[in-house]
């Protein structure tokens, strides 16, 4: 482990568990970071133990370069989650990811898994179209104006921060950048299935991957896969956030009895 993928500078807003048999990371989307997560430490039960990833370029690390390449976030979390497991060993591995946080948790797993079949408890991913779908709403070519636009067509982003320069900027550049991998990897994606449980959490009303596309996941797993439909678009998680938790917590509770 290298200073640039300790677990001190990846992970923030854990509350630790005394006997913890479940580590669930977690990855939010596009222009949010690990503050998504702040409540759900405490709200889960004690037996989950919640690590929120904290990428460069967000937050606690906005002054640090974003990363441009799946590849490269992807080995730089897998690094920093090795080095959790290595620290703290006991608790299995689950993976939780909304949106492009589903992506790069998705590619982790399966390098995960390839390497070892029994690394990984399950992933659960929110808001995002399975690999082989096509995407409707290609956004990382937009310019400034057309972006914006878009961004504030979606919801979820008060217009009041919009109009604050320095945010509007970092929000933009972090949303194209994602979207930029995002799109570059949907056309050329050509994944294995993986060997752990999947779990789809869709909102009903999500402009960016519908249900059959979140349904379509089932393709991504040669073990359980579970479709979860909850009122709302791509931003559901806010005002659903007490019945995703009880689905996933639902959900680790029967990995972990396989």
């Amino acid at each position: 482990m290298t200073p640039e993928t300790s677990p001190s500078k990846w992970f923030h807003y854990v509350v630790r568990r005394e006997q913890p048999t479940v580590r669930l990371f977690c990855l939010s989307g596009a222009g949010a970071g690990p503050s998504e997560f702040i409540s759900w430490g405490k709200s889960l039960p004690a037996w989950i133990e919640t690590w929120p990833i904290q990428l460069p370029g967000r937050e606690r690390r906005m002054r640090e370069q974003s990363m441009t390449s799946l590849e490269g976030i992807t080995g730089a979390v897998l690094e920093a989650v090795h080095g959790v497991q290595a620290e703290l060993p006991g608790a299995r591995t689950a993976f939780f990811g909304h949106s492009f946080g589903a992506l790069v948790l998705y590619e982790t797993c399966s390098r995960m898994t390839t390497l070892d079949p029994q690394a990984v408890l399950g992933i659960a991913v929110s808001g995002l179209s399975a690999p082989h779908c096509v995407s409707n709403n290609p956004m990382g070519d937009l310019s400034d104006s057309e972006l914006t636009e878009r961004i504030m067509s979606f919801g979820g982003t008060p217009k009041e921060l919009m109009r604050n320069p320095q945010f509007t900027a970092w929000l933009l550049a972090d949303i194209r950048n994602c979207y930029q991998i995002y799109e570059k990897y949907r056309t050329s994606a050509t994944q294995s299935p993986l060997d752990c449980p999947v779990s789809a959490f869709v909102g009903r009303d999500d402009f960016e991957a519908s249900i059959g596309d979140a349904s379509a996941w089932n393709d991504h797993t040669t073990a359980d896969f579970r479709l979860h439909v909850l009122d709302g678009g791509h931003f559901y998680l806010r005002p659903q956030l007490l019945r995703v938790l009880s689905l996933l917590t639902a959900d680790l509770e029967s990995w972990s009895s396989r």
